[in-house]
């Protein structure tokens, strides 16, 4: 039986639906979504959750680099090299203050007006200065 049938039904009947849903009709003035609209919720809602996941990529990654700078640091490695680390930690930065502002947009996109959340689930540290000199440190 189609969706929309099954949705018909349960209001019809006055069954019990589950909370994304009855949100979902309540969101759409109380109709019932057809197949059609689903799959275009569904698609907006793998969107947003795509969005998330490159962004808590992004954010893993700056982890991992900042460890590894620490860890060059204590080992003595050339200015160079602990450069070099924090040019791809500050690219990676960036690809997250990006996906930061697509996931905003996709919200916006889904209906949601507040995004203060964003900023406290994903927080973003600031740009690493690079280090002066060619010395060990």
């Amino acid at each position: 039986m189609p969706i929309r049938e099954d949705f018909a039904r349960e209001r019809r009947q006055g069954g019990v639906m589950s909370g994304r849903t009855t949100a979902i009709c309540d969101q759409i003035k109380g109709t019932v979504p057809t197949e059609f609209e689903l799959d275009i919720m569904k698609e907006k809602a793998e969107a947003l959750g795509r969005t998330g996941r490159r962004l808590e990529e992004c954010l893993n990654r700056l982890r991992f680099l900042e460890k590894k700078v620490g860890t060059m640091r204590q080992r003595g490695t050339w200015v160079s090299g602990v450069n070099a680390v924090i040019e791809e930690y500050n690219r990676v930065r960036e690809d997250a203050v990006r996906f930061l502002k697509y996931l905003v947009i996709h919200r916006e996109a889904l209906g949601f007006r507040r995004h203060t959340v964003l900023e406290e689930m994903y927080a973003i540290p600031d740009r690493k200065p690079l280090l002066g000199g060619d010395d060990v440190r």
